[in-house]
């Protein structure tokens, strides 16, 4: 199990990812990684208000971003089979959906809710949020996530994660 977060282009029908994070909670294991959208020549929109907001130029996504097909392989070498919460899993999950399409690949790990995941271990989404809502970070991928995970250890405790059922929510 872990908590994902993705960046992109914009909000857009033709936005793309450029950015994913994912980290496993117990064991610290964490991966971070800029898309380059040249391979892919359908993804060109670049919506200068979400720019703003992540802060990333698309000169880095150029210069220092992977191939798709190398972040949709990444992902399934290190997810395989996993569960990934996000607390944007609608956003999200289109994201994973786009770069994966894109490049004919099929993911091979799943991305779900975590409020629902809160929901179903009894745990309070009020207090996550109000915990949530005390930090402010750069809107990037790994810094969400990792935001993610120090406002669910203050709002529950450092053992939230290893007493709840991750695969079954």
């Amino acid at each position: 199990m872990v908590i994902f977060d993705a960046e992109a282009s914009g909000l857009g029908a033709n936005s793309y990812p450029i950015e994913i994070a994912w980290k496993d909670p117990k064991t610290g294991e964490h991966d971070s990684f800029l898309i380059n959208p040249k391979p892919i020549e359908r993804w060109v929109e670049w919506d200068r208000v979400a720019a703003q907001i992540h802060g990333i130029p698309k000169e880095q996504l150029l210069q220092n971003g992977i191939h798709p097909i190398e972040a949709a392989q990444r992902l399934n070498s290190q997810l395989c089979g996993s569960i990934a919460y996000s607390d944007g899993v609608d956003s999200d999950n289109m994201w994973i959906a786009t770069l994966f399409n894109a490049v004919g690949i099929e993911p091979m790990f799943e991305v779900r809710c975590f409020y629902s995941y809160l929901a179903s271990n009894n745990l309070s989404k009020a207090e996550y949020r109000k915990c949530l809502n005390k930090t402010k970070t750069p809107h990037r991928a790994l810094s969400d996530v990792n935001r993610i995970i120090t406002s669910s250890f203050e709002a529950f405790d450092t053992n939230w994660h290893t007493y709840c059922d991750w695969d079954n929510q």
